[in-house]
């Protein structure tokens, strides 16, 4: 049996990281995971379909593993690399930046309280 209305279209696919989840336990094994999607354009239309991703722990085995990086822009290499170790202190170092921003937002928000003099007779 054919297909109703079968047509022959033009696209491109690709996959990408959706999400990124850093786990970052007080006791246990740290490691990064990161969930992937695929992209399909065809003929001006986008599907995005979930797929798996990938894993990999933060040990003192794999610390000193390098990576080369990549403009996400361009997928061009930058001429440069970080290790693991720089990575997981990139990503703590970026989590105190963030959570002082926070904490001083948070105190220049607070109302300041009203002092009601005391009088006495």
């Amino acid at each position: 049996m054919s297909n109703y209305m079968q047509t022959n279209v033009s696209g491109t696919a690709y996959v990408r990281s959706s999400q990124v989840i850093v786990a970052n336990p007080l006791v246990g094994t740290k490691a990064i995971s990161f969930m992937e999607e695929q992209v399909v354009n065809l003929d001006g239309e986008q599907i995005v379909r979930q797929r798996g991703g990938v894993q990999e722990p933060f040990t003192a085995e794999n610390a000193g593993e390098v990576f080369q990086l990549i403009n996400p822009q361009t997928g061009e290499a930058l001429g440069s690399s970080a290790s693991y170790q720089e990575l997981y202190i990139m990503l703590h170092s970026l989590y105190l930046h963030l959570a002082t921003k926070r904490d001083n937002l948070v105190v220049e928000a607070a109302p300041i309280p009203e002092v009601t003099p005391e009088i006495s007779n």
